[in-house]
Order: C-alpha cells, then structure tokens, then sequence
C-alpha cells in the first residue's frame, strides 16, 4: 500500500495503481473511465444523480449529469468519493477501465464491490 497526495491530501493506493499515476493525478486514469462507467457505478449503487452529486461535492446534480454524458470529467478525489460512497474500490475500477480493450465495454463491477 502507497500514499499518494493530490490537491494536498493523502489516498492509499495498491501498486498497481501507483504505477498509473501520472504527477500525482488522475488525470490520464480518468480519461478510461467514461459516463456510462459511472452511470453503471450509480445504478448498481441504487443512487440518484443529486446523491452522486453529493458525494462528489458539487454544487449542482447538472454537474454530475454532465460527466455521465462525457462533458467533462471529475477529480480524483471526486471520483474516490464516488467510489467509496457506491461501495467500490476506485484502484480496482481504474485498473479495470484501463486493461479493457475498447472503453464500449461494459465493466463488471461485483469484482470492485467492497461489500
């Protein structure tokens, strides 16, 4: 297990997503993970879009809507907060997104369960 800091604040990570991270972003690791990656999280999740909203600390479910139609992207402490909040481990959903071949296919998120 890793400590990585990003926007001053510290996150546990396994190697294999260290390897991943690029100057303590997420940046190019997000760039697999698509709208309907976190559509799928919140529907398995049984959450609404103002609830995803909340996790992720914006001020607006629009914001949130719109990463779920690929307009823009959260950060990675939003998306750790969306994971955590859905029951996901966010390492496993990042290392899933980035070892398919097409970002079309659907990703099986019981292995990312933490229930």
């Amino acid at each position: 297990m890793f400590k990585i800091k990003a926007d001053n604040k510290y996150f546990n990570a396994n190697s294999n997503i260290v390897c991943y991270i690029y100057n303590n972003k997420w940046s190019r690791n997000l760039m697999y993970i698509t709208g309907s990656d976190l559509r799928k999280m919140r529907l398995e999740a049984g959450l609404t879009t103002v609830q995803m909203a909340k996790l992720a600390n914006v001020k607006t479910r629009k914001t949130y809507e719109n990463w779920e139609k690929n307009i823009g992207s959260p950060s990675m402490n939003q998306f750790i907060a969306m994971c955590t909040g859905c029951q996901f481990n966010s390492s496993t959903i990042v290392q899933m997104a980035m070892e398919r071949s097409d970002t079309s296919q659907q990703m099986n998120l019981e292995s990312a369960a933490v229930r």
